[in-house]
């Protein structure tokens, strides 16, 4: 897997892949608090649509629309699962602490 960022997150954070085809991507929990992981803007913690992310822990998702959403507070990591075959052309993280 190539790392492609590394990012502070706050709040509800779209994180908006440049490759919009279904894809998987992995996200790691660096912070010391829960974060979950959905492709859906309205998740509901503890919903089928909603992968918890323990600190310290990794998970993936799909998306087909290109954007995947994270809750909470921390740092994240953001892989793509294969670099050959799963080609993103760039992320964007927005939030009321995310970078890029």
């Amino acid at each position: 897997m190539k790392i492609k960022t590394v990012t502070t997150v706050g709040g509800v954070n779209p994180v908006y892949f440049g490759d919009y085809s279904p894809r998987f991507y992995w996200f790691k929990n660096l912070s010391d608090s829960t974060l979950y992981v959905s492709s859906n803007p309205n998740m509901i913690v503890g919903g089928d649509d909603v992968s918890e992310l323990p600190p310290k822990s990794s998970t993936s998702i799909e998306t087909t629309t290109g954007v995947v959403y994270v809750l909470g507070t921390g740092k994240v990591e953001i892989h793509n699962t294969d670099s050959k075959f799963c080609p993103f052309r760039g992320v964007t993280v927005v939030s009321g602490g995310g970078d890029s």
